[in-house]
């Protein structure tokens, strides 16, 4: 008879194993909570995807670039010489090769948000072109093409410039900030000045 109580015993102690493992195995498992009202998300005005006026061009594909501002008569010119170096042909002292690459990159990466189509009823003068603008980019090219691009004013409601390139029939709103940078070297030539 012992025996068969042992036996019991090791199964009513099994037994009791199993049913806390059960238990405590049940009380690990995330109990479903209520879920919360769902609260609409604020919605932000989605603003449009930037494009570069110029999608193909390349630093490397740039000969020279002239920074004018056709009212006053200021400009910087910036050439390659041989060895594919920046120099500023018109101004005594040394050029800051690197300041003249951020030039050169700044133009190759020019954005704008939209254009406006150029219609017989468009008048230029609303976009700061009476009949120029406050600031022209030109760029010759490696291959000899050229290109103009024309500033004009920077608008009332948006961060933007006026823009008009070459012959295209549309007026392009361009990031303010890179405008400005251009602008400022054209007062402030990034030279090293030599005595």
């Amino acid at each position: 008879m012992i025996p068969r109580r042992r036996l019991l015993l090791l199964i009513g102690a099994f037994i009791s194993l199993v049913a806390v493992a059960f238990l405590q195995g049940r009380s690990n498992v995330p109990q479903p909570t209520a879920i919360p009202p769902t609260v609409e998300a604020a919605t932000t005005p989605t603003l449009p995807p930037l494009l570069r006026i110029f999608p193909e061009m390349t630093v490397l594909d740039i000969q020279a670039i002239r920074i004018e501002d056709p009212n006053s008569g200021e400009f910087i010119t910036l050439t390659r010489d041989e060895s594919d170096n920046w120099i500023a042909p018109d101004v005594a002292g040394e050029l800051d090769a690197d300041t003249a690459s951020d030039i050169a990159r700044t133009i190759v990466l020019l954005p704008y948000s939209r254009s406006i189509n150029i219609t017989s009823q468009t008048v230029l003068s609303d976009y700061g072109f009476d009949p120029n603008g406050q600031l022209f980019v030109s760029l010759v090219m490696k291959n000899g093409d050229g290109h103009v691009l024309a500033i004009g004013t920077l608008s009332e409601t948006d961060p933007v410039y006026f823009a008009l390139l070459d012959e295209r029939d549309e007026i392009f709103e361009v990031e303010r900030g890179p405008v400005e940078f251009l602008r400022n070297f054209l007062f402030s030539p990034p030279l090293n000045l030599t005595n």
